[in-house]
């Protein structure tokens, strides 16, 4: 990392850098994974990565070509890891980190082995004389003596300064004596000076000096699935209250055993994390025990913090029961929201630790993680519950991962996968006889059918999905679902049945405190205001809704919601605010993974630099817009794409390629039944010849 550091002019496109963790308590990265992260490094689409390891390889490849550019691949386990994410560019260059040598890299692939030895023993006396006040001055042969007992290992030697500071009262020939019994007990020295052996003697040495009650936390902190934790986290695993959690924490940081990233956040070096996983195997009863403590712990507070986030969702989640430490307490939801975010990766790694924590977490995060933009870990999470569900034969959970997949793959812009996933749903939901849930399926149904442009099939599932909603008494599933209709019918041109829907979202929302479903009742229902030239009232409620999903955190429909306001800015000539909003939405759409949003952002974009006489730069967004509606299959936005080639060249005096693109959103909004595209192509072939009038559609 120095080296490359220094190097960066060497370098002009760039360095990515990644912990493999071939080493450590963690589940080694998957090349697949690596390779995913790599291409989102380099500009490359969330759905533009392939599925296959192979192909992300070979995209990988594509992409460097010709590049500058540096990879570090620290801590690699072994060659297969590293295989698949050398770039095959004579351009750039690799450098691997490893305590395993690594042949089959040097005989395959012509890598040139460099062994990274221990401090000199000069270098390793300077460094505790850098660390340790004048006392190495005054004893130097005991210094020399801890530097050889450390195996002149960096972050030994600073344990060893660490502990020579806390006693300023000793003699360094004192310490030098204890640590020569520990290399007695701990064949400190033995294995040829081994690395792996020293930093554990080291450790070791370090922890027996801890007081009972903190070694006690450290060795548990060894179990914690995710990568780093606060106060609640320590006092549940060691059955303690918060204070003194703190209390044994402060006394870890202190001896550098833990370090601090952010004030009350904590971490292990990962060689740490590896030697206290060792001693709580020590320890088995008390660590399954701590463990399971925490992991019930995390569920349970996400539940509650979801339940304080998305109250009115409360009966559609798996029930908790109330864990054997309760350190739970959100005032309010931003509280809350802010616990999830901060815990997220850790929710993740509990539900890597067991099937029973993984179902569970699935059907509490679903909302968070959908609302968020976090899609590939929600399709990551589902797609695992929905395999257990099926193999263990829970029919109704099955039910709901597979809604909850289908969901996951609409946001993403793989709508023809969800439409798989939730006609399998729905199958199963008939076949159980449970309304609510048939309700809610047909509800996403509605929602992927709009998007591939079967508007008619839309409407029939979700006026089904209404009377189920209604038929059960799930006040919330019929607001969300009066939203959804809305959309439809949005979609289709039916703007009077649109608003009716929406105005009847808006006010049930607003009985139940559903602020789920008056965000987006708002935002929807200004949209429709703003087709029909209504266009302050829809200002107005795009703003209201914009800033409620800003209060509950649901972040892929601010972008949603400034898509639109942006689109009602172009209609009043107002190209300087209509343009930043519609940056900011195609920000979110790309930061989220949300193809349909990029998509509208790019035609909405289009058709400002159209109206501003910037025809090049409006048709390369057109252009972009069309290829992610191609891959997406979203036949609503691909017509009104069309209609927008379509005004594109007639405004740059193309009337041949105008009537071309017409003619074709033309057919697509017939065979979609969506009027008021149908309505827009009409009126553009008219304009380009009076005898379109008299076309049939």
């Amino acid at each position: 990392m120095h080296w490359a550091q220094r190097t960066r002019d060497r370098f002009p496109d760039g360095q990515l850098y990644l912990d493999l963790r071939g080493y450590g308590p963690e589940r080694p990265v998957e090349p697949g994974d690596a390779l995913s992260g790599f291409l989102r490094a380099l500009g490359v689409d969330g759905a533009e990565i392939p599925a296959e390891p192979d192909e992300r390889a070979a995209k990988f490849r594509t992409v460097l070509n010709g590049l500058n550019v540096l990879l570090v691949l620290d801590n690699a386990g072994s060659v297969p890891q590293v295989r698949s994410l050398l770039p095959g560019s004579p351009t750039c260059s690799v450098v691997v980190t490893s305590r395993d040598t690594l042949p089959g890299l040097v005989a395959r692939h012509g890598a040139r082995r460099l062994g990274v030895d221990l401090l000199e023993p000069a270098e390793g006396f300077r460094l505790l004389e850098t660390l340790v006040d004048g006392r190495v001055a005054a004893e130097p042969r005991a210094a020399r003596e801890l530097v050889e007992y450390c195996v002149r290992l960096p972050l030994a030697l600073r344990l060893v300064a660490e502990l020579a500071i806390s006693r300023p009262s000793a003699r360094l020939a004192t310490l030098a004596g204890e640590l020569a019994d520990e290399r007695r007990r701990l064949d400190l020295l033995d294995g040829g000076g081994d690395p792996h052996t020293a930093v554990r003697a080291v450790f070791s040495w370090s922890y027996r000096h801890l007081p009972a009650d903190a070694a006690r936390v450290f060795r548990l902190w060894g179990l914690h699935p995710g990568r780093d934790f606060g106060a609640e986290a320590t006092a549940v695993l060691a059955g303690v209250d918060v204070d003194e959690a703190g209390r044994l924490t402060d006394l870890l940081v202190r001896a550098h055993l833990v370090q601090q990233t952010v004030p009350g956040r904590f971490q292990l070096h990962d060689l740490l994390r590896v030697y206290a996983g060792e001693l709580a195997a020590d320890w088995a009863v008390d660590g399954r025990e701590a463990l399971t403590r925490l992991c019930d712990y995390y569920v349970y507070a996400a539940s509650r913090a979801v339940d304080v986030v998305v109250p009115q969702e409360k009966h559609l989640r798996p029930s908790v029961p109330l864990p054997e430490n309760e350190i739970v307490d959100w005032p309010d939801r931003a509280t809350a929201h802010a616990w999830l975010e901060t815990e997220h990766a850790n929710l993740l790694a509990v539900a890597g630790t067991g099937a029973g924590y993984l179902r569970q977490l699935s059907g509490i995060l679903w909302h968070y993680l959908d609302v968020g933009g976090y899609h590939e870990d929600a399709l990551e999470l589902h797609t695992h519950a929905s395999a257990i569900a099926q193999e263990t034969g829970d029919r109704a959970s099955e039910v709901d991962s597979l809604t909850l997949l289908g969901l996951g793959y609409w946001r993403v812009g793989r709508c023809r996968e969800a439409l798989r996933h939730l006609e399998q749903a729905l199958a199963i939901a008939r076949e159980t006889g449970n309304l609510q849930r048939e309700s809610y399926v047909l509800n996403t149904l509605g929602l992927v059918c709009r998007g591939l442009g079967r508007f008619g099939d839309a409407l029939l599932y979700l006026r089904r999905a209404l009377e189920l909603a209604r038929e059960s008494g799930d006040r919330t599933s019929e607001g969300l679902v009066l939203v959804v209709l809305g959309c439809g019918c949005r979609g289709m041109g039916l703007f009077d049945e649109a608003v009716t829907h929406l105005e009847r979202a808006l006010r049930l929302a607003l009985e139940m405190g559903d602020r789920t479903s008056e965000g987006y009742a708002r935002v929807n229902l200004g949209d429709v205001l703003g087709a029909l030239g209504r266009r302050e009232e829809a200002i107005r409620l795009l703003e209201e809704g914009i800033e409620h999903f800003r209060e509950t955190g649901t972040h892929t429909s601010v972008g949603y919601a400034r898509g639109m306001l942006g689109d009602v800015h172009r209609s009043l000539g107002r190209y300087d605010a209509a343009l930043a909003q519609l940056g900011e939405a195609l920000k979110i759409a790309r930061e989220t993974g949300g193809r349909v949003n990029e998509s509208v952002a790019l035609k909405n974009i289009g058709d400002v630099y159209r109206d501003q006489g910037r025809f090049d730069e409006a048709l390369e967004h057109l252009e972009d817009a069309l290829a992610i509606t191609k891959e997406t299959g979203d036949r609503g936005v691909e017509t009104r794409v069309l209609n927008s080639f379509g005004a594109l060249a007639w405004a740059r005096g193309e009337p041949a390629e105008a009537a071309g693109h017409y003619r074709e959103a033309l057919a697509i909004a017939i065979e979609t039944g969506c009027r008021s595209e149908r309505a827009v192509a009409y009126a553009g072939l008219t304009r380009l010849s009076p005898e379109y009038v008299q076309m049939r559609g």
